[in-house]
């Protein structure tokens, strides 16, 4: 699962909540989770990741194991 997408579920929040919080288009947060070719900003990621309080360090001690 993509760590964007996993947080956002640990964080209990659908797209929809997550791009209202960050101030974007929800069809932009589903681009991120997928991964696919990006059309969305540096600042929309920063925002997103924002909006979750998401910093990515755990998802690097979890890959380290």
């Amino acid at each position: 699962m993509n760590p964007l997408k996993r947080a956002r579920l640990g964080a209990g929040l659908t797209q929809l909540q997550l791009a209202a919080r960050a101030g974007i288009d929800p069809c932009t947060v589903s681009r991120i989770e997928r991964g696919g070719q990006p059309r969305y900003t540096r600042a929309k990621l920063e925002a997103v990741l924002g909006a979750i309080d998401w910093s990515g360090e755990s998802e690097g001690k979890k890959e380290e194991r």
